[in-house]
């Protein structure tokens, strides 16, 4: 497995700070772009678009912190978390509200598309405005938990730094705990954006 931290001269690590990274994978880019081999030869132009594919694909993984997530705890046990798909308990609740509001959600787009009566569709969007608040307070709870995880990441981060030797039996759980939260809030605010961008036209 390619270590995408070690492209951009960084060690594993829980958190890294988007702007250093985007400045860093344009310095490195600009180095290894393609279009710089000009009159080389094939062999190490195709050498050439191989890495800067590889850099493109590492950029994109750390700066998604869950990709970034499950790329350090792959690295770090040599294979991928056990159990990744099991719902967190502090969401355990929340599971089942998202899965209404999204089967609420989906019977109004059923009745909208159904619906060609001017009179009725007026009763139609009263009812899909009050749905688009219901999934948008959703949404914006997501976020509230999501800054939250961002931010025990960023703490976790300087354990990490300060005790790397530990870092694999101290905090890996606590990681795996927060890669499984994000998983779960990104598949379910991109259900509910799904079915909001629908709502809407």
């Amino acid at each position: 497995m390619t270590d995408y931290f070690s492209l951009f001269n960084e060690v594993p690590r829980p958190w890294l700070d988007q702007q250093s990274l985007q400045d860093s994978f344009h310095r490195i880019a600009a180095q290894l772009h393609p279009d710089k081999q000009g009159d080389a030869d094939p062999a190490t132009r195709s050498k050439a678009a191989r890495e800067f594919a590889d850099l493109n694909q590492a950029y994109q993984c750390l700066m998604d912190p869950k990709a970034r997530l499950l790329h350090l705890l792959e690295l770090t046990r040599g294979k991928k978390p056990d159990d990744m798909e099991q719902i967190p308990a502090a969401l355990a609740d929340r599971f089942i509200g998202v899965a209404h509001t999204c089967r609420e959600g989906d019977a109004l787009l059923a009745e909208k598309s159904r619906t060609e009566s001017p009179l009725l569709r007026v009763g139609l969007f009263q009812r899909s405005q009050a749905w688009l608040e219901k999934a948008g307070r959703l949404q914006a709870e997501f976020l509230e938990w999501e800054k939250r995880i961002l931010a025990d990441l960023k703490a976790l981060d300087d354990e990490w730094r300060l005790q790397p030797a530990m870092a694999a039996t101290a905090l890996l759980p606590r990681l795996e705990e927060h890669y499984r939260m994000l998983a779960y809030l990104n598949r379910w605010n991109h259900q509910l954006r799904n079915r909001i961008g629908r709502m809407t036209f």
